[in-house]
This record gives C-alpha cells, structure tokens and sequence, in this order.
C-alpha cells in the first residue's frame, strides 16, 4: 500500500471512510472498485413470469384407505401442473 486515508465524521454508528492507494499500478487490478450505480451491460436477474390461475371453487378431495386424491376442477395451464403442498 502507498498511503492510507481515514476519514471520520460523528455519527451514530461511527463511521470511518477508507481510501487505499496501492503502491504500483499492476496492484490496482486487484482494489475493490465500488458504485452507487449499477452498469448498464450488468446482467440482472430474469423477472419470473407468474401465472395466477382462478380460485379452485370446484376442487375435489377424495379419501379412500390411505389415498387422497385431490382434483383442482381446472384444466392445467400449458407446459405446467399444479403444486401440492
């Protein structure tokens, strides 16, 4: 490290700003860079694409020995199923 600058304001909780110069350029590869901002060619996460699906008026549960079987009444949506939990 070159030099080292601490900067302290009161507050509560205290807090102490660092600023760390290295000593050679081929160490500033490995600082720690920082931002309030996010880049623009940053991959996010996908927003997922939630299908609500109708209130289950019509289900049906049937016991039989150690058996349920549950019948929601509505026809699965396309490429899905239904979650039992």
């Amino acid at each position: 490290m070159r030099t080292v600058t601490l900067s302290h304001s009161a507050s509560t909780p205290d807090v102490v700003h660092s600023t760390i110069a290295f000593a050679n350029d081929w160490a500033d590869d490995l600082a720690v860079k920082t931002s309030f901002t996010v880049p623009a060619d940053a991959r996010l996460p996908a927003t997922p694409n939630i299908t609500v699906l109708a209130a289950l008026n019509n289900i049906a549960i049937t016991l039989s020995g150690n058996t349920v079987t549950v019948s929601p009444g509505l026809t699965p949506p396309s490429g899905g199923g239904f979650e039992v939990r």
